[in-house]
């Protein structure tokens, strides 16, 4: 299984939950609950199809992590965008500040 990145433990149940989110419409097998029983759920399985369904299990994972980089590409544009609309307004929140004080200037030299 593929360590889940995380920062100090503090995102560990958001990486969990993105991970589930994206591999639950990939591969149900390998969402972290079921991992664990993977063993018990094919214990009677032949060679041949424990080699089929290990096969499938690697076609999961690139999937899993090209689905990733999306995810994380619609992450990163819609955090640019929040972050440009955040120093637009306080530009604009800076130049009202700015011409009131030069109003109060002006008025102080009236």
């Amino acid at each position: 299984m593929k360590k889940i990145p995380t920062k100090k433990g503090g995102n560990r149940k958001l990486a969990e939950q993105v991970y589930n989110k994206l591999m639950g419409e990939i591969e149900p097998d390998l969402l972290l609950e079921n991992i664990p029983k993977i063993d018990e759920k094919y214990a009677d399985e032949t060679d041949k199809q424990k080699k089929a369904r290990l096969k499938r299990y690697k076609k999961a994972y690139a999937k899993y992590d090209e689905k990733f980089k999306e995810f994380m590409s619609s992450v990163h544009a819609k955090s640019r965008i929040n972050k440009k609309k955040a120093l637009q307004e306080e530009e604009i929140k800076s130049k009202q500040e700015e011409q009131d004080a030069l109003l109060s200037l002006e008025q102080a030299f009236e």
